[in-house]
């Protein structure tokens, strides 16, 4: 209270800046030791998901009345959800559903950990000729050059289509973001209100598919694009 004000501040450069985007790391360090980069910089596995849910009535607590201003008639309860990766023994779709929606968030992280662990290993190999180069070359920054390259084959990409706007809003209630803090407490979120454009961890690195995408560009026409076969489609599970 003492330290805090309401009075809104802005800062401004006092001259325009170009933005510049940041290049990526491991091409950074491929140049800086002088090694092939070849395909070193690309992460070769990604896992996809998506969350279904089913619309309950909702009921109030007893101790909230409903109000002219805002009332609450339904509730989305997430009842299944389907994944799949491109690592080798998960490229087929792996599907789990339940009554108990915090099970189902225990149950998908789950698969997350399985996968990410086979893709840390794989990945931590495909960069082992960074790692040696490293290694042979000690200076002040190996510790932190070796770090940074263990971080980057840890953290596999996790996308969804609205993800940050629709699942990942669905699940908190049921401990989504207790399963992030027990794997990194100290990890980042980018939001934009209640839309988590991403959020990355030590293991994770979640991505919202809608935001690289054109404006108004739906699931449906999204696989209509880009899937290889015509019968690829969005399935609903139905009780």
């Amino acid at each position: 209270m003492k330290t805090c004000s309401t009075e809104p501040k802005i800062k401004m450069n006092k001259e325009p800046v170009v933005y510049t985007k940041p290049r990526n790391r491991i091409v950074e360090l491929c140049e800086y030791y002088e090694i092939e980069l070849g395909t070193l910089y690309i992460y070769d596995y990604i896992i996809g998901f998506d969350l279904e849910a089913i619309n309950l009535v909702y009921n109030l607590p007893e101790n909230k009345e409903p109000s002219n201003v805002l009332q609450f008639t339904s509730k989305q309860i997430p009842l299944s959800f389907s994944t799949m990766s491109n690592l080798d023994g998960y490229n087929t779709p792996h599907f789990f559903w339940s009554k108990d929606s915090k099970d189902i968030v225990v149950k998908i992280f789950d698969y997350f950990d399985e996968v990410q662990k086979k893709s840390n290993d794989l990945m931590m190999n495909k960069l082992k000729p960074l790692l040696d180069k490293i290694s042979e070359h000690p200076n002040q920054y190996t510790n932190k050059h070796l770090e940074e390259v263990t971080i980057y084959c840890s953290s596999i990409p996790i996308v969804g289509f609205n993800s940050g706007g629709y699942d990942i809003n669905s699940m908190l209630e049921y401990g989504f973001l207790d399963e992030i803090l027990k794997r990194d407490p100290e990890h980042f979120n980018l939001n934009n209100g209640k839309r988590y454009k991403a959020i990355k961890t030590k293991q994770f690195t979640f991505l919202d598919e809608m935001l690289y995408c054109a404006s108004g560009t739906t699931l449906d026409k999204f696989l209509k694009c880009f899937s290889k076969s015509k019968d690829d489609h969005k399935f609903h599970v139905f009780l």
